[in-house]
């Protein structure tokens, strides 16, 4: 080996070296060097000189140890600093966007929901730019200590050519590195479900692989494998709304016909009843006709989640805008789900509920800056 491939062998190591006492810190919180030493099966100078580095870049800070001393020096606790940068999430739909600014751990410090319709303009972007900068003035924030933009669309994202398409907003083959100029700061686009997905997984320590399907005005989903978004050969991984489930039955905006995204839709709810989502909930239990629509619609979700279960056998995962309304029904869907799946699959294990609700996309958004800075 040449003194040059010893040297790069050499700084790859120390970069991997680097991402895995990030991550343990991260994950841990707080730790000994000593205890980092162990855990990483580092020598105590390696340690320390990945602690320096840390240190440098603003990532930790020394706090002494609780532990009770059994003679000399009290040991330091190197604790990971959540708060030394922020980031950004966006969550677009067609008539409303959600701002949210987080900290490294998912912390919200304060975020902003409007209605603004969705429009093909710089001057929509320099709105949603706008009102970003009035959420970081509220708060006496600097942009300096902001990591990125992450943005969540409905719709396929391409990250080898920085395209997007959305049929909800219109969109196809749409730059969207274009709107780094706009805001002003790096900004990482993700597919709106892909997004809940990941950040579901990211904030559970008891799962690594789940299915995530997402019900709102759009029917979508996303694969999880060791924590990490499957896109799929075509960046089409998960796309769960558009599974059969009627054939022949109502067409879809992706030219098809039965998709499970014409049957489970938040705005079939809205279309049903005079008031929105909630009005429909609070109406259901004494109108004959919104309760067997309710019915039909838990039939038609019931097939689309238990044919992910029979595809994949992963935890599925179901959040989106239904997330607080479906709760009252989750046991009967699983009875539901339970008659259709002829293999035997445990409920409670198989099927939960979103830990995050509305705001899962907007968190998954933001967290694409924070695991890029991070290299975690």
């Amino acid at each position: 080996m040449s003194f040059s491939e010893r040297g790069i062998n050499n700084a790859s190591v120390r970069v991997e070296n680097r991402r895995k006492l990030t991550k343990l810190l991260y994950t841990m919180g707080a730790l000994t060097r000593q205890e980092l030493s162990a855990k990483l099966r580092l020598s105590l100078p390696t340690v320390n000189f990945l602690v320096q580095m840390l240190e440098e870049d603003g990532l930790i800070y020394y706090q002494t140890s609780a532990q009770s001393s059994t003679g000399g020096r009290i040991p330091n606790l190197v604790c990971f600093r959540y708060d030394a940068y922020l980031s950004v999430g966006i969550d677009v739909s067609q008539t409303h966007h959600r701002i949210l600014i987080m900290d490294m751990k998912c912390a919200i410090i304060d975020q902003y929901n409007a209605f603004l319709r969705f429009e093909d303009s710089d001057a929509y972007w320099e709105t949603v730019n706008a009102r970003l900068e009035s959420l970081l003035a509220k708060n006496h924030l600097s942009k300096k200590r902001i990591l990125g933009v992450g943005i969540a669309i409905p719709g396929p994202v391409f990250h080898q050519t920085g395209k997007l398409d959305s049929w909800l907003l219109h969109l196809k083959e749409y730059n969207y590195q274009k709107l780094e100029n706009v805001f002003g700061l790096p900004v990482f686009v993700e597919n709106d479900a892909n997004s809940a997905g990941f950040a579901e997984i990211w904030m559970r320590e008891d799962i690594q692989d789940a299915a995530y399907l997402s019900v709102s005005k759009g029917v979508g989903g996303a694969i999880i494998r060791n924590r990490t978004i499957v896109h799929g050969i075509n960046g089409l991984a998960g796309e769960f709304g558009h599974q059969i489930v009627v054939p022949n039955g109502r067409k879809c905006l992706c030219g098809r016909h039965g998709c499970l995204d014409c049957y489970c839709s938040t705005t079939l709810l809205y279309q049903e009843c005079e008031g929105g989502i909630s009005a429909f909930f609070e109406k259901k239990n004494g109108d004959a006709r919104l309760a067997a629509i309710w019915e039909s619609y838990l039939e038609y979700l019931a097939i689309g989640v238990t044919n992910i279960a029979i595809i994949l056998d992963l935890p599925v995962i179901i959040g989106g805008e239904i997330t607080p309304y479906i709760a009252a029904s989750f046991d009967e869907l699983g009875e539901k789900c339970a008659r259709i799946d002829s293999f035997s699959r445990r409920w409670t294990s198989m099927y939960s509920l979103s830990h995050l609700g509305e705001n899962g996309a907007a968190i998954g958004a933001a967290l694409l800056p924070v695991v890029k800075h991070l290299e975690i």
